[in-house]
């Protein structure tokens, strides 16, 4: 094998390894969903449907959850092993 091959072949896989690279990197980025998958209605939640704009003028819609006062933080499991506020 000549020099300038092996340089090509070294090119080829330092290429093929950013690609490679690149691609997991961007497999595992957060993806949001566009779709509430529910609404505060469907569980009963107390909210405030807001519309923000942000700093660069883009409008987002919001949910404004209140805090409840008679929650200590703690969970408790139902019959089907589902977190449930107490």
């Amino acid at each position: 094998m000549s020099v300038r091959e092996c340089r090509k072949q070294a090119i080829k896989k330092i290429i093929f390894c950013t690609l490679t690279i690149l691609v997991s990197i961007q497999s595992f980025a957060i993806k949001p969903d566009r779709v509430y998958r529910f609404y505060p209605e469907k569980l009963c939640l107390i909210h405030k449907d807001l519309e923000v704009t942000t700093v660069d003028d883009i409008k987002i819609k919001v949910i404004q959850l209140p805090e409840n006062p008679y929650w200590d933080g703690q969970f408790q499991l139902d019959d089907n092993g589902t977190e449930v506020f107490l």
